[in-house]
């Protein structure tokens, strides 16, 4: 039927050239989307080949959208009305001959609209589309269906559930295999057989059950058959115009791996072969490469970029082969096999990561290019021939005697190409010097390695004797400078001096600025190795040419000056502060120009950080700067958001290592501007910089600071807690009060006598946030806050808790929502020294048998954990239930689980793990492994990725204790024996109280009552 003339009118109107017509047919298509019947004519447009090409695009990519948007009522994308049932099943009716269309275009984009209907359709409102699908690829009767059909299945095949897979996989296989075996079918369709394959391949094995072995050993057969097609493909001939047979030796790498990593009994005896046939792909594609790539001499078809934006370039097939490459050596069980071919391995990966062309002309007009390069550890044929590289080293017994002879060997290649006038020979030396670098770390632990294997003195000081000079090619230069930065273990003493003296020639302002870059990078590395003699020298050149850089390079290289600066100011305290006159004011303009770079102004903290924490250097320092960080913090409104949280960040910098003396100063100068700040604001991350700023004054002043500059102490102390009472409030959010729980801790330690007063009402403020707060940092530092009081005294604590009625107007008292909230969490604590204040904390109340505490009801141990595997399907519709236990029972559950981790020493957030990589191929399946998360004995709700998450949130401490506060690091209770005090309160407690001790041993699991037993006897 041909499409109504009313839409090809709109459609001819959509595709007008004048911009105001275009933009009223646009609209009119949008009008009629929601039109009875629009889909369905749309349909016919998209297949009426008497219209243009850029009609029937037109109508195919609107009919795209509309699936999108009207289809069904569940998609994100939706938007009323939904098509009707009978507009449904006419356009699927209709739109798959589309699949057969001459065009390749239509063919793609109808293929793109049965995908996104089968989303939803597929099988139960569509049963039969997979069926006609796999009939036309079986059938091969019509070259343009076969096309189509394979590229629509292509594009939703692993969204097929697992019995959908299996059927499919069982008819379809063969006839793909036909189709990527043959070359009367394009480039084009055999590459999208392979990737069904390659799909087939992987879901597969993800959504089979490892027990239905028959059925995997049906399709195991299926897949060993691409095995001798997949050798023939690799050895196809390859040319620099066959931008069609890179994509699909490509498709057949990937489906390769695939295999490989999925299949083992499959693809085991047929190794040789593949191995065979990708080892001539891998040295007969290196000459073409050199030759258009790396030299650019010989013109190279820029290859293909498919519908799914996938890169099908030289290169990528490259790239994909080093990945095959990759699985092989990676895999303890299959390395053997390339034994006798790994010394050529190496050789012939270090003439594939040779500088390209294009990237030779890109890094020379952008050095941003250059840094991006070097810092993307992704894609790219030089990154994936390093990670073999590296690979080869972990794994190969002699691998660095192998690299060492490959290193040489390419070396002298380099030299001979020189000789003869080549003068792309740098680029070789420049990656024999690439790999080394790579490898460092395994290097020098390389199986079997030793100072024979590779002599890295010898290769340092061929490195300095012929790389490190001004007539070196620039990027030669600056990898020589890189390797020196990498291999700075291997240097020692005074063998650090010339290169260090290199590094500093190349932050020259006339060196090129890959070599800058580089020698920031060596100065970075070698700076903590380098001893007063080797750097003294070099200070005042350093700190020149630093601050040179400074105003030379922009925001996407910024970062590596201002990081090596950081090393040099933290490395010679005397210089630091003879230059901070010259640095400070230089860093700051820095900040303030780019603070809104969340890298460069963390750099740029940090330098300001690193000359604060040098006591000859903090008071100019802060006398510099202060002035100018208030005068943006006394006028918000006149500032963005960013730059007054960032001047906030920078003042926090400056006062944390300040004595009493120099506090007060920034004190009388910034305090009341953060106050009005704090009480005014509503930006939750200026909010948390007040805090911060709060609670550093608090910790170095304590309740001195509520005097400084004779200062009524109650009037400051009236709006310190003022401040805490606002970020306390429920109506804040967890984000804006991030930082009050650090706030008033510091606050109880520091002026504990100063603070009694106010405590009920502090108290009643920290239970109703905790009870509205969701943040697990904010959960946990006030739970911090409430067992510092409950050391005070636990059991006038626990009668004021039980006498104030829950927040919020719900029922029970205060001490309820504190313990259900402290139990549930406590498990979220991090560093010795909060959870050995919490810990002991929970073991007071429990020491103090409160009857308030008993009353209260807790949740206990799961009570859903024996019906099975608990998968994702059967998590959205069953709702975890838990055991109610009274809260001194699951105190006593918690300290059982204390004692075992105190002992252990895991109570820090550590997690121990077991080395998979002697697995042999086998698949877990993902309900298997999701179960095996679930640890008996872990707080409720409870498993090894909530743990590992939680201790992921600890990184601003060091053993968990904040780095700017020595009292804490000092504190007892941070050098607390935890194991030993449990053990101690629990053995009190049975002789106390033997009844109760039995009752709670029963609920307890295996591991925890043979540690509470052992604990009793002792």
């Amino acid at each position: 039927m041909a499409a109504s003339n009313q839409i090809v009118q709109v459609l001819n109107q959509a595709l007008d050239s004048n911009p105001d017509a275009r933009k009223r047919g646009e609209d009119l298509l949008e009008s009629l989307s929601t039109q009875p019947g629009f889909g369905h004519a749309l349909v016919h447009a998209s297949l009426q080949q008497d219209l243009s090409l850029g009609h029937r695009q037109l109508a195919a990519l609107v009919l795209k959208r509309l699936v999108k948007q009207r289809w069904d009522a569940d998609s994100k994308h939706f938007e009323p009305p939904e098509l009707s049932s009978d507009e449904k099943n006419a356009i699927k009716r209709d739109v798959v001959p589309g699949l057969a269309d001459p065009q390749t275009k239509i063919r793609v984009a109808v293929g793109m609209v049965i995908a996104g209907i089968a989303k939803w359709d597929v099988p139960d409102n569509w049963p039969e589309l997979l069926g006609q699908l796999v009939g036309v690829i079986n059938e091969r009767s019509n070259a343009a269906a076969v096309d189509g059909a394979v590229r629509c299945l292509a594009t939703f095949v692993e969204d097929l559930d697992g019995i959908q897979l299996v059927q499919v996989a069982q008819v379809l296989l063969p006839g793909l295999l036909v189709i990527a075996s043959s070359q009367e079918y394009g480039p084009g369709v055999r590459r999208k057989a392979l990737s069904i394959a390659h799909s087939l391949a992987s879901s597969l094995s993800s959504k089979q059950s490892p027990t239905d072995r028959d059925t995997r050993h049906t399709l195991g057969n299926l897949l060993e058959a691409w095995l001798s097609p997949i050798c023939t493909i690799l050895r196809e001939p390859i040319s620099g115009q066959d931008a069609g047979g890179w994509g699909v030796k490509l498709e057949a790498l990937k489906l390769v791996v695939a295999l490989v990593l999925n299949w083992r009994k499959a693809t085991q005896q047929h190794l040789p072969a593949i191995l065979d046939s990708a080892w001539t792909l891998f040295t007969g594609c290196l000459p073409l490469y050199i030759r258009t790539i790396v030299k650019g001499e010989e013109a190279i078809s820029d290859g293909e970029v498919d519908e799914d934006a996938d890169d099908l370039s030289f290169p990528a097939m490259i790239s994909q082969l080093f990945e095959f490459v990759l699985c092989i050596v990676s895999n303890s069980v299959l390395l053997p096999l390339l034994q006798p071919v790994l010394p050529e391995l190496a050789y012939l990966t270090i003439g594939y990561i040779q500088i390209s062309a294009e990237q030779e002309e890109v890094w020379g007009a952008d050095a941003a290019a250059f840094v991006a390069d070097e810092e993307d550890d992704m894609v790219g044929v030089r990154t994936s021939g390093q990670l073999v590289l590296d690979e080869l080293l972990r794994q190969a017994d002699g691998a660095a005697a192998m690299l060492s002879s490959a290193v040489g060997r390419r070396l002298q290649d380099a030299a001979q190409a020189k000789a003869a006038g080549d003068g792309a020979w740098w680029k070789l030396r420049e990656a024999a010097l690439l790999a080394v670098g790579a490898v460092a770390e395994p290097l020098l632990e390389a199986p079997g390695a030793s100072d024979r294997d590779f002599d890295l003195a010898s290769f340092l000081n061929t490195c300095l004797t012929e790389d490190l000079s001004a007539s070196t090619p620039p990027y030669l230069l600056a990898r020589a400078l890189w390797v020196a930065s990498r291999l700075t273990a291997a240097l020692h003493g005074d063998r650090t001096a010339p290169f260090y003296e290199a590094a500093v020639k190349g932050l020259e302002s006339y060196s090129p600025k890959a070599v800058q870059i580089c020698a920031c990078r060596a100065i970075y590395a070698l700076t903590p190795k380098a001893g007063p003699n080797v750097l003294q020298p070099q200070l005042h050149s350093l700190y020149e040419r630093l601050g040179n850089l400074l105003q030379e390079f922009n925001e996407e290289t910024l970062h590596i000056a201002l990081e090596t600066l950081t090393v040099v100011i933290k490395a010679d305290a005397q210089a630091a502060a003879a230059w901070e006159h010259r640095v400070s004011p230089a860093v700051l303009q820095v900040w303030a120009a780019h603070v809104a770079d969340p890298l460069i102004a963390l750099d740029s903290t940090d330098v300001l950080q690193a000359l604060a924490a040098n006591p000859a250097a903090l008071p100019n320092l802060q006398e510099r700067a202060v002035p100018a960080l208030v005068d943006i913090i006394k006028a918000p409104e006149a500032n963005s958001p960013v730059l007054v949280e960032g001047a906030l960040d920078v003042l926090a910098a400056l006062l944390r290592p300040a004595t009493p003396e120099q506090a007060a100063r920034v004190h009388a100068a910034a305090s009341s501007h953060v106050m009005a700040l704090t009480l005014r604001q509503d930006d939750a991350a200026i909010l948390q910089s007040c805090s911060e700023y709060l609670r550093i004054l608090v910790r170095i002043g304590g309740e001195e600071m509520l005097c400084w500059g004779g200062a009524d102490p109650e009037q400051t102390l009236h709006a310190l807690l003022q401040a805490v009472a606002l970020l306390l409030t429920p109506e804040a959010g967890d984000s804006a009060s991030l930082g009050i729980g650090e706030v008033v801790s510091t606050m109880l330690r520091k002026m504990p006598q100063r603070m009694a007063g106010s405590m009920p009402e502090v108290v009643k403020a920290v239970v109703a946030k905790l009870a509205s707060a969701e943040s697990s940092p904010l959960i946990t530092s006030l739970l911090v806050v409430l067992a510092q009081l409950m050391h005070v005294n636990t059991s006038q604590f626990l009668d004021f808790l039980a006498s104030q009625p829950a927040p919020g107007g719900q029922p029970g008292t205060a001490l309820g929502t504190v313990m259900r909230v402290w139990l549930e969490r406590q498990i979220e604590l991090r560093g010795f020294y909060n959870i050995n204040l919490t810990s002991t904390a929970l073991a007071l109340a429990l020491a103090s048998r409160h009857p308030a505490l008993a009353e209260v009801q807790v949740k206990g141990k799961r009570l859903d954990t024996d019906s099975g595997i608990r998968t994702r399907s059967r998590a959205a519709t069953q709702r975890e239930q838990y055991e109610a236990v009274p809260a001194p029972v699951q105190i006593f559950v918690l300290l059982a689980d204390m004692l075992i981790e105190a002992r252990e020493g895991n109570l820090n957030g550590g997690l121990g793990g077991q080395d998979d990589s002697s697995s042999d191929w086998e698949e877990l399946s993902e309900e298997g492994s999701e179960a095996a998360l679930e640890v008996h004995g872990l707080p409720p709700g409870q498993n090894l990725l909530d743990i590992a998450a939680a201790a992921a949130s600890a990184h601003d401490y060091v053993d968990g204790i904040s780095k700017d506060d020595p009292e804490l690091q000092n504190d007892p209770l941070s050098k607390l024996d935890l194991a030993a005090f449990v053990g101690e309160q629990l053995r009190s407690l049975f002789r106390r109280d033997e009844s109760f001790c039995n009752q709670c041993c029963t609920k307890l699991g295996p591991a925890q009552l043979a540690a509470v037993r052992q604990c009793f006897q002792q």
